[in-house]
């Protein structure tokens, strides 16, 4: 039997108490926090190590499988965190970032609160669906249901007008296509609460807005063949891959086929970006049907990521099996955030209790700290929008992008599997020599997902014809999920994109 004191982790009744509790929510097991007061420390404790002796076999892999866990353990908990402080990678590796809430922040956030006129109004928003957020913000919205060629249903959100833009005869709006990031989902571009929010700043400049979901989570999580339900490991046979090849073409004829309009807008979030790079690279065709593409922080070369996937990508192919085996293909986390905060997590973190002391710097940790742009009493609203559910063929992927800080296929861990695929021993890379479409790219000095090197890296792939402008954020601490977040993001970052748009710059 292994024991967690071998992979450096001392097995004590808190340490006992996070990973149950963690494993519980992988497992989808969330009755197993009722009993969480009366724990036997004693069978819990061979309950771990079991567990670990089942799916780990080397102690190598096991300090990469670990050390995740330990990395969430040490968030939520004081004592873990300043146990392992020495030597836990944030502090050793990333020292010059910041990465939690000031007194001063504290101060700000609770008078945030204090001066809502409404106190009630976001935590009425919080937890709602795409189509119930908009309709209680006043706008118009349609499901559309789109299919892709392999079979997949996927949910696209269509904003046709707004109160301050309304349909006028004889008048063509211009479509304009929003995706979303890995582990999120079209609330991303809802975060705001008002009509700061992306998807209604275009729908009131006068576009037809369409908020695209990636197969697997919530909103797309059907399929034409009845076999294929959530629970057959091979509907979650897929990753960034089959988001580029399939869902993004299937979305724009989708479009197409509405407006009668053959080329359109693209905004694209983190793995959104992904989407369309790949799109574009293996099917060129589609170059053509994209007006401008601008892509917000683009998660394609990340091999300078500051993510806490890090060290557990560094040897992503020796454990991807198991990991997928024991997740039955799909990473669940929707629950996750619920058995921490409550049986309302958005709601929750819209109260000042919570947004204040907890949600907020847990977000810090996840995505870098920018006190000076958060709204603190939207914070809730990102629990909306992430995590949710996608597959663990799509996390690997995205942690195999950091481990050879290339752009290419994904990696099935053997050759031979490989060249069945590809028909050689490592898989191809994606050809962006075939960009051709229009592209601005937008970063973020405090971006830890996609650093400043990677994006430089992006900058040097891009065909010169396609990339038309390469832009930082005028803001200090601009990071990943500002982008969706900021409060200042109208004017940082959306004033730029409807101004393309408007004039019609690029295409």
């Amino acid at each position: 039997m292994v024991n967690l004191i071998h992979v450096g982790l001392e097995v004590n009744e808190e340490i006992v108490f996070w990973t149950l509790f963690l494993l519980s929510v992988l497992r989808k097991e969330s009755h197993n926090m009722r009993f969480c007061k009366n724990i036997n420390f004693v069978l819990a404790k061979t309950y771990i190590q079991n567990f670990i002796s089942k799916y780990v076999d080397h102690v190598a892999i096991m300090r990469s499988t670990l050390l995740p866990l330990q990395i969430l353990l040490s968030i939520f908990s004081p004592t873990l965190r300043n146990r392992f402080k020495e030597n836990a990678i944030w502090e050793k590796d990333y020292p010059e970032i910041r990465w939690a809430m000031s007194p001063d922040d504290k101060r700000e956030c609770y008078q945030q609160f204090q001066d809502l006129s409404d106190p009630e109004f976001h935590r009425d928003l919080a937890g709602l669906s795409i189509d119930q957020k908009l309709i209680r913000l006043g706008y118009p919205v349609e499901r559309i249901n789109v299919t892709t060629e392999d079979g997949y249903i996927l949910g696209l959100y269509r904003i046709p007008f707004s109160p301050k833009s309304p349909l006028v005869e004889g008048v063509v709006r211009k479509p304009v296509i929003l995706q979303h990031g890995l582990l999120s989902n079209g609330l991303c571009f809802l975060l705001q609460g008002d009509s700061k929010n992306l998807a209604m700043l275009l729908a009131d400049s006068g576009f037809d807005v369409y908020l695209g979901n990636a197969r697997g989570n919530s909103y797309s999580q059907g399929h034409i063949n009845p076999d294929m339900t959530l629970d057959n490991w091979k509907y979650w046979d897929f990753s960034y891959h089959e988001m580029g090849i399939f869902d993004l073409p299937a979305i724009i004829e989708t479009v197409t086929d509405i407006t009668n309009q053959e080329s359109m807008y693209f905004v694209g979030h983190s793995m959104g970006s992904t989407a369309l790079a790949i799109m574009l690279s293996e099917r060129p065709e589609y170059n053509r049907r994209i007006k401008t593409a601008f892509l917000l922080a683009p998660a394609i070369f990340l091999g300078h990521s500051g993510l806490y996937v890090q060290p557990f990508a560094k040897s992503v192919n020796y454990y991807q099996y198991t990991f997928n085996k024991f997740l039955a293909g799909r990473i669940d986390v929707a629950k996750f955030p619920e058995l921490l905060v409550g049986s309302f997590p958005s709601a929750s973190c819209s109260t000042d209790k919570y947004a204040c002391e907890l949600c907020t710097n847990v977000m810090f940790r996840m995505f870098g700290y920018d006190g000076p742009q958060t709204n603190y009493t939207t914070v809730g609203h990102a629990l909306d929008a992430f995590p949710v559910t996608t597959s663990t063929k799509t996390l690997i992927h995205f942690m195999q992008f950091i481990k050879t800080n290339n752009f290419c296929k994904f990696n099935y861990g053997f050759g031979a599997i490989n060249r069945l695929r590809y028909g050689r021993r490592t898989p191809t890379c994606y050809n962006m020599d075939n960009i051709s479409a229009p592209l601005l790219v937008f970063w973020g000095a405090n971006d830890f997902v996609v650093k400043p090197q990677d994006v430089g890296k992006l900058v040097a792939h891009i065909p010169k014809k396609s990339l038309k402008e390469c832009i930082k954020i005028d803001s200090e601490y601009f990071t990943h999920i500002d982008f969706a977040f900021a409060k200042d993001a109208d004017i940082l970052v959306y004033k730029k994109i409807l101004d393309v748009m408007l004039n019609s710059t690029y295409g």
